[in-house]
């Protein structure tokens, strides 16, 4: 950022003042010769250094709006893909003709490179909705055909990028809970209020990881330790499927990473085991 004309003239006449040369130099008049010399050069300097601003700027903005295709990039072209309109070539680049915030269904993106070198992008709507109809076998509803080829149609000729929006993968627990039975019965629920707190607990951290990210036991035992009535809490067994699969598969490891980029939990109450603290 270009420094004011005073700052620049300042620093001009502070290293003046350290030369003993030109000590006699010391008049504070504005019409003084050395004071004249010292703005003038003092702004030949200030718009150099605005010319330098001007031109960075330009250059970020450059960089900003290129087509660099990587998975930032394409996370923030799926945010601003609007259902029902069509693209236009201006400036060198796809845009819409008017940008329509409630045409932008697309709330939700994980994008991830493949080992392969391709990229996957995961999508879903509000809520973790999915667009319509995109399983195997069923084949592509309305939003989904327009959103591919949308994506066909920015990408680079020849780039291998498939694009998935599956409903929430399903995950269930057998858990045993040790509770406080002067908080909670053995049901799970809260006598306070009747509510579910270790249920709760399990919902809110689901919804909390981001979408694409990782389930990991321990920060979800984590979260249901921090419930109200909760004593102490461990996994007997952690199991997950994609939405349209037809059986459970076990998670041996510590993290499971959803095929639909995010989760919901399977309330199967009796899986839940509860003892008392006494």
């Amino acid at each position: 950022m270009a420094r004011t004309i005073s700052e620049i003239k300042n620093i001009i006449i502070t290293a003046k003042n350290n030369e003993a040369a030109l000590a006699n130099y010391n008049s504070t008049s504005a019409t003084f010769l050395f004071n004249l010399w010292a703005y003038i050069v003092s702004v030949a300097i200030w718009t150099l250094e605005k010319i330098f601003d001007s031109h960075k700027t330009e250059v970020d903005n450059k960089i900003a709006n290129s087509r660099n295709w990587n998975k930032a990039w394409f996370y923030e072209q799926c945010l601003l893909w609007q259902y029902g309109d069509d693209l236009t070539w201006n400036n060198d680049k796809f845009s819409y003709a008017v940008v329509d915030l409630s045409k932008r269904i697309i709330k939700l993106v994980a994008v991830n490179e493949q080992q392969d070198g391709s990229i996957l992008i995961k999508v879903a709507k509000n809520g973790g909705v999915k667009l319509d109809d995109t399983y195997v076998g069923i084949g592509d509803g309305p939003e989904m055909t327009a959103f591919n080829t949308y994506i066909k149609q920015i990408k680079i000729p020849g780039m291998n990028v498939q694009v998935i929006s599956y409903e929430p993968d399903q995950i269930q627990f057998d858990l045993n809970i040790t509770y406080n039975p002067q908080l909670m019965t053995s049901t799970g629920q809260l006598i306070s209020d009747s509510s579910y707190p270790v249920v709760n607990a399990i919902i809110a951290y689901l919804k909390e990881i981001k979408y694409g990210g990782t389930f990991n036991k321990t920060k979800c035992i984590d979260a249901i330790q921090l419930a109200s009535g909760v004593v102490d809490a461990w996994f007997i067994l952690v199991e997950a499927k994609g939405h349209n699969a037809s059986s459970y598969d076990v998670v041996t490891g510590q993290n499971y990473t959803a095929i639909a980029g995010n989760y919901e939990f399977m309330q199967n109450l009796s899986n839940l085991i509860y003892t008392a603290d006494v």
